[in-house]
């Protein structure tokens, strides 16, 4: 490897040069680095300069990468060309790696230089090597003769000629003039016969020793060698020197072997196999041909190969290949055939041109292999890689390159982008009542629904979940992304037809435009996501665009969701009961329990900002039964310590009631704590009572019937059909605080709150008021007949140790009641 590397970039942004240097100087890489910007100063470089390697980026001022990766191959095939670029493509990615590129490098994973440079430059170096080595050893082929060797019997002298020694691979001084030399690079299979000729030869000369026999080449292996020798004789007839030469007859050993592998080869190998002659003409074929081809030898016999090439196939690049062959006498690269049935497939073709020892082409040898099938699995593995399995929409790494490349353009052309992150509205709740299967049969018909809802020139992503993400380039006015918005709202107005089931689900999404929100891709995904939960907040089933207050909002969310799965298992979580009391006469009647959440570093955090992400992310149900079971076990001890408990009610929220086994586990743990079924009291939102879910009703209707009460909670928030009432298993109607607020300051208020309690008694129902605040309040609801309230004009919520010190008050002071009602609501301000 050249210490240091001479690397010649091309790059017209500076930022981005400075970048490149900074990630091969984190490797140690030693390099000198020649910065260009222009085509003219390129070529000139190029010459000049002397690179061993170039960084290119792909699109650039008046130029692009690919010419310049043309320019250099022109000057020397061997210098390693890598792209260095933003997001370019999966077409022109291909496309550059087809036409020579060593490597593509995106700007956003720099991490990756320094590794492909010092791969790039060992290759090269390699490649050059083994062209040197090729070089070499062709020209000792040309030159080679033979080798002389002379044996001096008397002296046990040998000479071994630079020649003979160059046979073997050797340099005159890297091998000894030695009998030794001799015997240690024979063959041992061969060593016992040669040594007995020798002997045999001296003491019975004949005309002339001949023999062949295996000696080792000092990188090639064994070498079958023809030795031949004349003698020289004393005055006495003894063999006192023998002169021979060498001969490398390994070619000629081998030939007939070769001849026959060279047979078997060309009739059992898979590759298909064209012999021509001199004018391209047909005049052998190998069965693998009629395989692949569909054609019989008889058929392509005489023929020329055009026949075979697809209709379909770029005429140019044919004449392209012909021009290669005719100046170098080689081609190899992939060519889209077409079999004798008419259908095209695609092949790995390689040409050579045969010529005798004057260099004149006598033929062509043409070897190819269909392809199709690793052509399907590589483009399948490329789309896996950057697509989404289920939807087959874009994924987060290609709506990332997608988005990097929208702002560089955007960049250069001074325009706008504009990304909508889409989720969708109570998801998970699908996924696990229904079943993954139905959850991702939606999330398919909901990306088809998407897709012909947007442009053709627009990007759809799905990057997780239920969220997808969209990326708009062009005519980003207010007016077009508000209709797109508007389209893709109203795909969702029509319930989703699934194998066994209708679903209606709606969704929400967050806008966020480059470059006023954001200056990067990262970012302006990120507020799109915020702007998007902003959505969620006010009521889902809508769009927003994005703000700065709400990447905070972002932020404590995803604080809050971790926060969450930690606080049960590190008891953070701790139980408060609000006390009920009767107007009449002011008992203590029972309590509600409350959760309160203290968190070690954040301190105390409300209901309203947890309960509905606990909702949505799944914790709720933990929570829920955490509520109720620690509200049995302290009821039990109130009991046992004999205070007047007469009932705890604990809310329970729909999803959690909707599970086959509720009512059962309701019921386990009234077992396992020895709480009374008939002092506990189950509350559920009037929303889910709205929903009317079968099986909800149906494990409320089991407890009910069991002893247990039910009390709608928030009544009167979502207009519930009173009559409907009736049918459910529902002795108790909680009044929401909204009305109690107005009570006495709106007519239209009072009104309503007057109906409900006329009509709950009719039914039945007892009638609680929540949140009452004020004397006046608690008198009107006094005349209109309401039997018991809860709030701070009576009472705060209190924790265990003051609870039970209420429940001891009431148990010991009878006299604490009064019958004035002011008197009495004055007693019980705390």
């Amino acid at each position: 490897m050249p210490d240091p590397i001479k690397i010649l970039m091309l790059e017209d942004n500076p930022f981005d040069a400075e970048l490149n240097e900074r990630a091969l100087r984190k490797n140690g890489l030693k390099f000198v680095i020649n910065r260009i910007e222009t085509e003219a100063s390129y070529l000139d470089a190029l010459v000049t300069f002397k690179p061993d390697l170039i960084l290119s980026d792909y699109n650039l001022p008046n130029y692009n990468g690919l010419k310049a990766l043309q320019a250099a191959q022109k000057l020397d095939q061997e210098i390693p060309f890598i792209f260095v670029t933003g997001a370019i493509g999966e077409e022109a990615s291909v496309k550059m790696l087809k036409q020579g590129a060593v490597d593509y490098i995106l700007k956003d994973r720099l991490t990756r230089l320094p590794e492909a440079v010092i791969r790039a430059i060992e290759d090269a170096c390699q490649k050059r090597s083994l062209k040197a080595s090729e070089e070499r050893y062709r020209l000792l082929m040309q030159s080679s003769h033979y080798g002389i060797w002379d044996w001096n019997l008397r002296e046990d002298m040998l000479y071994l000629s630079p020649e003979w020694k160059q046979q073997l691979g050797y340099k005159d001084h890297e091998l000894e003039n030695s009998f030794s030399t001799f015997e240690k690079l024979l063959h041992p299979q061969d060593k016992i016969h040669v040594i007995d000729t020798v002997k045999s030869f001296i003491a019975n000369p004949e005309d002339q020793w001949n023999v062949e026999f295996r000696m080792l080449h000092k990188t090639d292996g064994y070498r079958w060698i023809n030795a031949r020798a004349s003698y020289k004789t004393d005055t006495s007839g003894r063999v006192v020197r023998m002169l021979g030469v060498h001969i490398d007859v390994t070619q000629r050993r081998n030939s007939d072997e070769k001849l026959r592998q060279a047979a078997q080869v060309f009739s059992s190998t898979i590759e298909g196999v064209i012999i021509t002659d001199a004018n391209a003409r047909i005049l052998r074929v190998n069965p693998a041909f009629e395989q692949i081809t569909g054609y019989t030898s008889d058929q392509a016999i005489g023929r020329m190969p055009r026949f075979l090439q697809s209709d379909d196939q770029d005429k140019d690049n044919i004449n392209s290949i012909w021009n290669t062959l005719l100046s170098d006498g080689y081609w190899s690269g992939e060519i889209l055939n077409q079999r004798a049935d008419g259908n095209s497939y695609p092949a790995l073709m390689t040409i050579s041109a045969v010529r005798d020892d004057s260099q004149k082409t006598t033929g062509y040898v043409c070897l190819f292999v269909d392809i199709t099938q690793s052509k399907r699995t590589e483009e399948r593995l490329e789309f896996l890689a950057h697509h989404d399995a289920l939807t087959k929409l874009p994924n987060r790494l290609l709506f990332k390159a997608r988005l990097n490349q929208a702002l560089q353009h955007a960049i250069r052309n001074r325009s706008k982008v504009a990304t909508m992150f889409i989720d969708l509205d109570r998801f998970k709740h699908i996924n696990d009542s229904m079943g993954h299967n139905v959850g991702d049969e939606l999330l398919q018909q909901v990306s088809e629904r998407l897709i012909h809802s947007i442009r053709a020139e627009d990007t759809l992503a799905r990057i997780s979940g239920d969220e997808f993400v969209l990326m708009i380039e062009h005519d980003l006015s207010v007016e077009s992304i508000t209709n797109v918005l508007t389209k893709i709202m109203n795909t969702f107005r029509e319930p989703f037809k699934l194998s066994h089931h209708k679903v209606l689900i709606t969704c929400s999404i967050g806008v966020s435009i480059f470059p006023e929100d954001a200056d990067n891709a990262d970012e302006l995904v990120r507020n799109a996501d915020a702007a998007m939960y902003r959505a969620k907040e006010h009521g889902r089933n809508t769009y927003e665009y994005y703000t700065p207050e709400m990447t905070a909002s972002a932020l404590e969310h995803v604080f809050l969701e971790n926060a969450l799965h930690h606080a049960l298992s590190e008891n953070q979580f701790t139980q408060y009961y609000q006390p009920q009391f009767r107007l009449d006469n002011g008992l203590l009647t029972g309590c509600e329990t409350l959760i309160r959440w203290h968190h070690p570093q954040e301190g105390n955090i409300s209901p309203h900002r947890f309960i509905p992400l606990a909702v949505q992310n799944g914790t709720i149900q933990e929570i829920d039964f955490w509520m109720f079971r620690t509200a049995c076990i302290q009821g039990r001890a109130w009991l046992d310590q004999g205070l007047p408990v007469q009932h705890i009610s604990v809310n329970m929220t729909g999803s959690q009631i909707q599970h086959k086994d509720f009512a059962e586990k309701i019921n386990n743990i009234l077992l396992e704590t020895k709480f009374p079924k008939e002092n506990l009291e189950i509350e559920v939102t009037e929303s889910f009572v709205m929903q009317r879910p079968e099986v909800g009703i149906y494990q409320l209707q089991k407890l009910y019937d069991n002893g247990i009460s039910i009390a709608i909670d928030d009544f009167g928030t979502g207009y519930s059909s009173l009559s409907y009432l009736k049918k459910l298993p529902v002795s108790k109607i909680k009044l929401d605080r909204s009305f109690i607020k107005d009570i006495t300051e709106d007519k239209d208020t009072l009104a309503i709150v007057c109906a409900i309690t006329d009509m709950a008694k009719s039914l039945g129902k007892t009638i609680v008021a929540e949140g009452v605040e004020t004397l006046e309040q608690a008198k009107q609801l006094k005349e209109l007949g309401c039997e018991q309230v809860q709030g701070y004009y009576f009472c705060h919520p209190k924790d265990v140790k003051k609870m039970t010190d209420l429940l001891r008050s009431e148990h010991r002071d009878e006299s604490f009641l009064s019958n004035d009602f002011t008197e009495l609501a004055r007693s019980r301000i705390q």
